[in-house]
């Protein structure tokens, strides 16, 4: 879906949705996790693969805080062990401000990471989004934001072009 005003991009890489609006943007969205063969419903975290992957850690070690009750987990029904978005976020937000980028770091163009803070006033939103080491911030339309359902904890990825940042999540 294409939302007007700000420069947030939401979705898959490809292929790209019809727009729906005109607008300096290009958004589209699809739940992240789809649910599973079993029916069961869509999660609203992520399997420990997946958050260890995230946070740059091996799963032993989210295992390990865990256990040490440094780290919030849900089971499936199967038993398997969910992470919730606001947890990844919260980690990623807690090592941010203890290791910080360093200054002469730099990539071109994309920056995957998680979604770690959206603040909305009445006519814009601020996405921050915690990639590696790298934090980017985002100007968007508080409209966008809200029609994308920007939360912490949500995968996404920014893309720089030239003065603009776009924000891609996947689901």
């Amino acid at each position: 879906m294409l939302v007007g005003g700000g420069n947030l991009a939401v979705g898959p890489r490809s292929p790209p949705p019809l727009p729906v609006a005109a607008g300096s943007i290009h958004c589209f969205k699809e739940p992240l996790h789809q649910g599973n063969l079993y029916g069961e419903p869509p999660m609203d975290g992520y399997r420990i693969g997946e958050a260890a992957k995230l946070l740059g850690v091996r799963v032993e070690t989210l295992r390990t805080w865990e256990r040490a009750g440094k780290l919030k987990t849900d089971r499936t029904t199967g038993g398997q062990r969910i992470v919730p978005q606001a947890e990844v976020a919260r980690i990623l937000a807690e090592r941010r401000a203890i290791d910080p980028a360093p200054a002469h770091t730099s990539r071109r163009n994309s920056f995957p990471g998680v979604i770690t803070n959206v603040t909305r006033d009445k006519v814009s939103a601020l996405v921050e989004i915690q990639a590696g080491p790298h934090r980017v911030l985002s100007l968007i339309t508080r409209e966008a934001a809200d029609e994308l359902g920007l939360e912490p904890g949500m995968e996404a990825t920014a893309t720089v072009k030239a003065t603009s940042v776009m924000v891609e999540v996947d689901g």
